[in-house]
């Protein structure tokens, strides 16, 4: 059973105009072995906590991150529902 939940960019991504981490909209699943959940995303969801506008080409988000240094993977975790 998936359950939807908002998380943490899945990628890493963060606002260029405030440098928060962006969240996205995702499902959320159990997989036997494992202590944490896995997570499916969906990339069009992505939002700025703050309420920004992100650029319309995702792409530039991923450079973004490239040239701020931040890693391409980080840590996820669910966050509440952006306004």
């Amino acid at each position: 059973m998936t359950t939807a939940v908002w998380i943490e960019s899945l990628h890493n991504l963060h606002c260029p105009t405030c440098e928060s981490r962006l969240v996205e909209h995702a499902g959320r699943f159990d997989v036997i072995g494992r202590p944490d959940p896995g997570y499916t995303a969906d990339p069009r969801t992505l939002m700025c906590p703050s309420g920004h506008v992100l650029p319309d080409d995702q792409h530039a988000l991923y450079e973004h991150r490239d040239n701020r240094g931040y890693p391409q993977e980080a840590t996820t975790r669910e966050v509440r529902a952006p306004r």
